[in-house]
Parts: C-alpha cells; structure tokens; sequence
C-alpha cells in the first residue's frame, strides 16, 4: 500500500471527536495572562493573548500539543531558565517560540521594554497533525519526531501563517474550516523540515489530478455547499495526504483548495442571487453564517455588491 492510501484509509478511520480534541488549558492554566479569543478548527487550537508589562518568575508547565508562541506586539527583555541553565532574549514582534507536547517544564521573567501592550498568538497542532504527516509524507516513524525547543526564532513563513490565521479567527465560518486546516498542514510540514532534531526530506510530486478525480471532487463541493468542507475530506477522494494533495491540486487547476472552494461558492451565489434569492440566504446556502464576511468575499470575486447584483435581476 502507498503512503498516500495508508493515509487515506488513516483519514476514514480517525474518530472525529478525537482529532477535534485538544486538553490545552486556557493560558496553560497560568493567572499571568489574559486570554483575549480562541477559536478551534480541527487540529489546530489558536489564542491570542495579552501579557503583563512584567513577570517576575512564572513557571510554563508542559503542554499536551505542540505549541508555538508568537509575539504580535511589544517588546521585552526576557530571562528562560530550563534545566538548571540560564538564558537572556529580547524579543520583538515577529519573534517565535517552539514547544514540544510534553515537554519539560522551564521557568520565564520578563520585563517591557516599551510602553507598547504585549500582545502574543498562541498556536497549538494536534499530535496526530504531526504524526500523519511524518508518516505519510516523509515515511518517517511518528515517534522518532522530535521538535526542537526553541526561544526567540525568526521564521518568516510561520510568522505570515501566524497573522494570517489570527486574522481569520476574526471571521469564523464554515468556509474557515479549510483554510485552517491547510495551514495546519503547511506548519506541520515547515516545521519537519526546519525545526526538527532530525530535519526530513519531503519528496516533491510533479503530477497532477486525473479528471475524474477532478470531476468527483466537484461533486463533493457542489453536494455540500452549505456545510463545512475540509482539506482532510477533498484529499480523502483523491487518495492523497493533504501536503501532497495541495501541491497536486494547485499545479492542476492553478489555485490552492480554499480559493477554489470560495470560487465554486461565489459563483452559486451569483445564481441564486440572479434567481431572486436574499442575500442572507444565499449567504447561507453556500456557506457563511456571517453576511458581512459574505459581501466582503463577493465583491472581491465579482466586483459588485451582493445587494446591488441582486437588484439588477430583479
């Protein structure tokens, strides 16, 4: 069996209840910090916090998921003991922190530098996020994957994933489900080939989706339409594990999976639109809760406002 099929039939098999559970605690259980918003997607958990000017020592207890900690604002002279070994960092917006699930506990102090609030994005990947993708892209054995702990790293990739999905926690719908689950997965790769004790070759795939696969994968959009579609669910048709499925999947039809699914849904709600139908149920019927997200997502794709296309029909 190929990897890709091993992981496939891993995908059909998955307890949903279980790859939506995270046991993160809010803060990690800490009183220092202030959890500002939270939003969960299926194996990713992401908050965004706001610190205190000043810590004197706090102790960071371990966590069950891997963690990244980025900072979004401020700027602090930080001091992180672990292991009986003392080190300074400054640390500025951009700046990145790595945790491993489980890892030893360490202890942190700090002090603004700045009158600028200290505001920080707390990232959190399920465990089988990290263990699907060693296996089924790198056919590397889960257990031998170990992340590196790492304080005050600058990463560019992972800073823009970070403040992209900040962002769309902003807006959660349906249609964010995807999104989210495909920057899970680009972490999830990044992270293998960069931060990593062992650093993993990822093979490249230069071949592209056959028709059919094409055609069944629109059906899919199209019967499902109103509900939420993931990455995990049009990579399953294709036999293919998500990483790999995206790369296939942009050299097919030029566009990443989430952009594709927002264009087959603009143009339903053109239709509807056209028919006559509300903009809050049209908004509905392709998948937005949100109206406002809707129109902003719309007139982006067709230059027109939902309101007015629909009265020029009428």
């Amino acid at each position: 069996m190929s990897l890709d099929l091993q992981y496939a039939t891993m995908l059909n098999t998955l307890d949903p209840a279980t790859s939506n559970s995270f046991v993160v605690e809010s803060g990690h259980g800490l009183q220092h910090t202030e959890v500002t918003k939270r939003e969960q997607w299926k194996q990713l958990l992401i908050q965004t916090h706001i610190e205190p000017p000043h810590i004197s020592l706090v102790e960071m207890k371990p966590v069950p998921e891997t963690q990244i900690i980025l900072i979004m604002s401020g700027a602090m002279r930080m001091k992180i003991t672990s292991n009986g070994k003392e080190k300074n960092y400054d640390n500025r917006p951009g700046h990145l922190f790595f945790t491993a699930a489980n890892a030893d506990p360490y202890q942190m102090q700090w002090n603004s530098v700045t009158n600028i609030p200290i505001h920080a994005t707390h990232l959190y990947l399920s465990n089988d996020l990290l263990a699907q993708t060693a296996l089924s892209i790198a056919g590397t054995d889960p257990v031998t994957v170990n992340l590196m702990e790492k304080y005050c790293v600058i990463d560019p990739v992972l800073e823009q994933l970070g403040y992209s999905l900040v962002k769309e926690m902003e807006q959660p719908e349906a249609s964010s489900e995807i999104y989210a689950e495909t920057a899970a997965q680009l972490i999830a790769v990044h992270l293998l080939r960069n931060h990593c004790t062992t650093l993993h070759r990822l093979p490249e795939s230069y071949s592209k989706l056959p028709s059919f696969r094409l055609k069944q994968i629109n059906e899919f959009i199209h019967s499902n339409m109103e509900d939420c579609i993931t990455l995990s669910h049009l990579a399953s048709i294709a036999f293919m594990s998500c990483y790999h499925f995206c790369r296939v999947f942009k050299r097919t039809t030029g566009v990443s999976p989430n952009q594709y699914v927002i264009i087959h849904r603009m143009k339903k709600a053109v239709r509807l639109l056209t028919s006559g139908l509300g903009v809050e149920e049209a908004a509905n019927a392709v998948g937005y809760k949100n109206v406002g997200h809707f129109t902003q997502l719309f007139k982006r794709h067709t230059g027109y406002l939902p309101a007015a296309h629909r009265r020029a029909f009428m």
